[in-house]
């Protein structure tokens, strides 16, 4: 669910379609766990996700592509360091009153709907 734009929400509808692959898909929940969770749970699973592949990339960028890379009969006269294998996994920008506004009407629009 990162990168790019965020889908235009404008019912609870779209909010399934967008949401139920991912649900059945990388989460791997049942109907059931979907039934019983709230849009917010859901959200948070997928955040937690997106987290934990993050820090998945983060681990082997370090200990296993950069050693390998920098210390291989063709490595670079200067060494890689981590922020060159995976740089947006080490972005820090704060987020911005703009996007705090762009989800806050995706959600409100999804609980009106």
């Amino acid at each position: 669910m990162t990168g790019g734009q965020p889908p235009e929400i404008k019912s609870f509808n779209d909010y399934l379609t967008y949401v139920l692959p991912v649900c059945f898909g990388v989460l791997k929940m049942t109907a059931e766990e979907i039934r019983n969770s709230t849009p917010w749970e859901i959200n948070m699973r997928i955040r937690g996700y997106e987290d934990r592949q993050r820090q998945t990339r983060l681990l082997l960028a370090s200990f296993v592509t950069l050693p390998v890379i920098n210390s291989s009969f063709c490595r670079p006269k200067k060494g890689l360091e981590l922020k060159d294998i995976v740089p947006d996994d080490l972005r820090d920008e704060p987020v911005t009153e703009g996007e705090f506004e762009k989800w806050r009407e995706i959600l409100s629009n999804a609980k009106r709907g």
